[in-house]
Order: structure tokens, then C-alpha cells, then sequence
């Protein structure tokens, strides 16, 4: 199924980050801020700057739901950090 996001939404898949960093040390899932996933669909709206296909970093604020088993994020494009 395709998913049009509206305003500066993106639509994100998030994907699964590992527990334990390169030092070794173990994070909680509960306290990471920053979310990796791969774009799905983007607005209209939204500038050149990113598209479909493309591995993002983003902040964990903003809207979250499980479709078709997957975890999707919704965040503003302003919340994108960095893509790959």
C-alpha cells in the first residue's frame, strides 16, 4: 500500500537501530533520541533535498504507528538530521 503524507511530512521505516554502540556501551531503547530508517513516500511540499529510497537520521519526536507489521515514523522534514 502507498502512503501520501501531507504538509512537511515524510513517511520513514524505521529501522532497527542496535543496542550496544562501537564502545560497547548498551543503550536502552527508551532513552535513544535519534532514529535511522529509509524514506518511504514524502509531500509534495517537501524540497529536493531528500527522496524516496534515501537512508535518513532523524529525531525521535513526532508521530509513530505500526502498518503491516512495520514500524513507520511520521516526522516533519525539519527533524531530518542527516541522510546517507
Amino acid at each position: 500500500m502507498t502512503y501520501k503524507p501531507l504538509n512537511q511530512y515524510v513517511v520513514v521505516k524505521v529501522d532497527e537501530s542496535p543496542d550496544e554502540v562501537a564502545g560497547g556501551i548498551i543503550l536502552p531503547k527508551d532513552k535513544k533520541k535519534i532514529t535511522e530508517g529509509t524514506i518511504v513516500s514524502v509531500s509534495d511540499e517537501i524540497s529536493d533535498k531528500i527522496s524516496v529510497g534515501d537512508v535518513v537520521i532523524f529525531s525521535q519526536y513526532g508521530q509513530r504507528v505500526d502498518l503491516e507489521d512495520q514500524e513507520i515514523a511520521l516526522p516533519y522534514e525539519s527533524l531530518i538530521c542527516r541522510k546517507y
